[in-house]
């Protein structure tokens, strides 16, 4: 099923936008969607920030042969915002690594949406994020 990506942003706008001029749609299952990024929201919040502090980012993101993940087209999106996000940890989880990707809530998320790949990241003493990629639909029909 096909998202219109702008439409999930205009439906966040109480939050700070980040996007390009031109997105891609997503390529994914509305529900798991719309759970995942409910966590990586809830996410955002429990590091102290208010729903007006996070920023909600997408980009479109083409990945080569040589990356995870899987060569293609995909959406990437990002919560984004101020606190302690660590550790830093990418989806798939490798093996004997972590229990549960960021948390045991978003990880149960993650399995049931078509999550091709994430990452969490400490951007500074005191901000970080998670992101997530799913696949695009570049097809302007």
């Amino acid at each position: 099923m096909i998202i219109e990506t702008g439409a999930v942003l205009r439906a966040h706008e109480y939050m700070r936008i980040e996007r390009p001029p031109l997105l891609w749609n997503l390529s994914v299952d509305p529900e798991p969607f719309f759970r995942l990024l409910g966590e990586m929201i809830s996410y955002g919040l429990t590091r102290g920030n208010e729903l007006g502090e996070l920023t909600l980012k997408a980009d479109n993101i083409t990945v080569g042969l040589d990356g995870p993940p899987h060569p293609g087209d995909y959406v990437g999106i990002t919560i984004l915002g101020a606190g302690d996000w660590s550790p830093e940890q990418t989806w798939p989880l490798g093996p004997g690594l972590e229990d549960s990707f960021v948390t045991p809530d978003l990880h149960e998320a993650a399995i049931g949406a078509d999550l091709h790949f994430a990452y969490s990241r400490v951007l500074g003493p005191d901000s970080g994020s998670v992101t997530a990629f799913f696949p695009a639909s570049v097809d302007p029909g």
